[in-house]
């Protein structure tokens, strides 16, 4: 039963016959074609009064969750369920909030799917019928103790398998959108796109079920990236490729084809296609820092491939700005200095932890090859040679013997 048809039971009892009739005087303004009897009509203002009256009673929010609420609370009952079966050490707190947000993603994908002019067919459903039939017949044994095996079949089945439907037309969209995507990475978007949508559609909606519910925000428990910073070796319409730690000294050495269809192979370093789904402007040499929670590789069209998925792009430098970063060559003396100097060096591979700051300090040409330069919050350098992915850290001692060195050989 529905909240209108509720209020109109519990004010007026059952009224099956002028239901309809009331319906749209309340919130229609329309009226009955046949002509009532002049004694009848006093009886039918006080019904009509006493609804109103109801509506206006009733728990604050109710005006909120309207024929457009997108709540549905055996879904959330399910996803309630499924967490308790999941997690045996949860809290009542987790349970809640992980249940919410299932439930927003999945009505999200729905709803965000259809708002963009996506519409299921025949043909998607047979294109899915296994699938969707696994869905039906994943529950031969009902686990469940608050949701019943038969509103799970009419309330939240119908749901499951909707979702199922509209998550392919997504993600065929984005392999459409994309000129780079993978599997994992579209799933990774449709949901993101879907709880943004949500959010922003039934704001009200939401955070009146959220304060019904008892549902606290709860800080996310997925893998937190720390900045990285590089450069964009190649733009391909709304992806680039991003190498982290390098810079567009270091393009003119690397073969296109190390790059464009291959998985990073160091240890540590994202080297990847990146969605560019907000259109920030780049150009191939470009400095950038960006977060990329999502990311993976996996086998698409043929190629392995690694893609990920940016929370934010910050451009530090652009390519056509010129090269903000000094650039020192040695010597052929001090050259030899400075590979004197990092003979005992302990060279590490570069690791997840963001260990550089935005820019290097400086680019180092030697007579054998190149560095780049970057300085910690004490002061103290971390190098690494162009072309590759191992890094040192220098002692504070040879960091002023090295800045002797570059002060020395600075363009006058």
């Amino acid at each position: 039963m529905n909240e209108l048809k509720k209020a109109l039971h519990d004010v007026a009892g059952d009224m099956s016959e002028s239901e309809r009739a009331v319906k749209n005087a309340v919130l229609y303004n329309k009226k009955r074609k046949r002509k009532m009897p002049l004694l009848i009509v006093p009886t039918i203002v006080i019904i009509i009064l006493t609804i109103g009256i109801a509506f206006w009673a009733v728990p604050k929010g109710f005006d909120q969750l309207s024929a457009q609420n997108p709540i549905n609370e055996s879904l959330y009952t399910y996803y309630m369920e499924f967490q308790k079966l999941s997690w045996n050490d949860g809290t009542d707190e987790q349970y809640r909030y992980n249940a919410y947000m299932e439930m927003l993603q999945t009505l999200g994908i729905i709803e965000y799917a259809k708002s963009i002019g996506l519409k299921a067919t025949d043909e998607d459903y047979a294109d899915l019928k296994e699938s969707l039939q696994f869905i039906e017949d994943s529950y031969e044994v009902f686990p469940f103790e608050s949701l019943s095996k038969k509103e799970y079949k009419n309330n939240v089945l119908p749901i499951l398998q909707e979702k199922a439907i509209y998550q392919n037309l997504l993600k065929n969209k984005w392999y459409e959108t994309f000129p780079v995507m993978t599997d994992s990475i579209a799933q990774f978007y449709s949901n993101r796109k879907a709880i943004v949508y949500m959010e922003e559609q039934y704001e009200k909606q939401l955070a009146y079920f959220k304060e019904q519910q008892q549902i606290k925000t709860l800080p996310s428990s997925s893998f937190t990236s720390l900045p990285k910073t590089g450069v964009v070796a190649a733009v391909n319409d709304n992806v680039f490729y991003f190498m982290q730690n390098k810079v567009a000294q270091e393009l003119d050495e690397i073969p296109l084809e190390q790059f464009q269809t291959t998985s990073s192979t160091n240890n540590g370093s994202l080297n990847a296609w990146i969605i560019n789904d907000e259109s920030v402007s780049l150009q191939v040499g470009d400095y950038v820092k960006l977060n990329a929670s999502g990311w993976n590789t996996e086998e698409s069209n043929g190629e392995i491939v690694m893609l990920a998925l940016p929370d934010s792009i910050e451009v530090l430098q652009r390519q056509s700005d010129g090269n903000n970063i000094e650039e020192v060559t040695l010597n052929i003396e001090d050259s030899l200095r400075l590979e004197e100097l990092l003979k005992s060096a302990k060279w590490e591979a570069n690791s997840l932890i963001r260990i550089y700051s935005d820019l290097p300090y400086y680019i180092v040409h030697t007579k054998i090859t190149s560095y780049k330069i970057w300085k910690t919050s004490q002061r103290r350098f971390y190098i690494m040679p162009f072309g590759e992915d191992n890094f040192t850290q220098l002692t504070q001692v040879k960091t002023s013997e090295l800045e002797q060195i570059l002060d020395k050989n600075k363009t006058k």
